[in-house]
């Protein structure tokens, strides 16, 4: 066996090489993007302009069922929304499973973080670290709620399963390490509204408001916030209108003179600011109607 053969049997042999190859650079809704080819498949990075790594966090996006991490970052211009959010963070997106079936891509959210590190050679910030993920994103996302580095939690209409999880992690937050959990309710508007019935001090909309400044201080303080939400199921990640919302809900920092919204788009169309076009994003199955994610199917 050749040096380079013996090499490529390793990476292929081995679960937790954290290999990876940048296969895309450049610049993306001002920022710079690239794409990694790891074992686990497609990861995007993106980091904003004037982005300052000595202040800033991380965020973790992880997509639904029935799509994949290039699908996502072209289709619902997910580049877009985070610089329409403002945030001074580095933002990552992995490839998820497209089903219950298909095997967690990225199980541990260390391993995830350490092959963008290595991979891209830059600095992790050290700020807050919030994961969001929209739909079947919580077959991903919990497993890693054990990472203790994980300061918030978005759940967009993705709390289908495993309530228990999610109430334990939120509870053992600490004044000092506090934890943040935010819950968009759309498909999943039940199990939502029951779980937050375990949380006294959770708060509560009927609706996702359309800017920052129309949230009361006390949902802006909240540990727990959930919101019903007004939108369907994908125009939640595709209309622009919530990503960037709930991002500026989190500690992470701001950055100065960045502007922080995206213009009104019509029904799943995402207007895309700098390019003055807009992309028609496919609608998905609904959860709710698959075999075995009926809410009378011991969700």
């Amino acid at each position: 066996m050749t040096r380079v053969t013996a090499l490529v049997f390793f990476l292929w042999i081995s679960p937790f090489s954290t290999w990876a190859s940048t296969l895309h650079d450049g610049r993306e809704a001002g920022g710079e993007h690239r794409r990694l080819m790891t074992q686990h498949g497609a990861v995007h990075v993106w980091m904003p302009a004037r982005y300052d790594v000595r202040k800033a966090g991380i965020v973790v996006y992880v997509h639904g069922f029935f799509t994949s991490a290039d699908e996502a970052w072209e289709e619902h211009r997910l580049a877009e929304q985070f610089a329409a959010s403002g945030r001074n963070a580095l933002f990552i997106v992995p490839e998820a499973p497209g089903s219950l079936q298909d095997p967690i891509a990225w199980p541990s959210l260390a391993a995830l973080l350490r092959t963008v590190r290595e991979a891209t050679g830059n600095t992790l910030p050290a700020g807050p670290v919030v994961v969001t993920g929209h739909s079947g994103a919580f077959h991903t996302i919990v497993p890693w709620l054990g990472n203790t580095s994980i300061r918030s939690l978005l759940l967009i209409d993705a709390l289908y399963r495993y309530e228990n999880e999610f109430a334990r992690w939120l509870a053992h937050g600490t004044r000092k390490a506090p934890r943040q959990m935010i819950l968009i309710g759309q498909e999943t508007h039940s199990i939502a509204e029951a779980f937050i019935r375990r949380f006294p001090d959770a708060a509560r909309r009927q609706d996702i408001p359309i800017q920052l400044d129309r949230f009361s201080p006390r949902e802006r303080k909240a540990r727990l916030l959930y919101m019903r939400s007004q939108y369907d199921h994908m125009e939640l990640v595709t209309t622009g209108k919530v990503i960037p919302l709930l991002l500026q809900l989190t500690p992470l920092p701001g950055i100065l003179g960045t502007v922080t919204e995206i213009p009104n788009s019509k029904y799943h169309r995402l207007p895309l600011r700098n390019l003055g076009i807009s992309v028609t994003v496919p609608k998905t199955p609904r959860l709710s109607s698959l075999p075995g994610f009926g809410y009378n199917a011991g969700l």
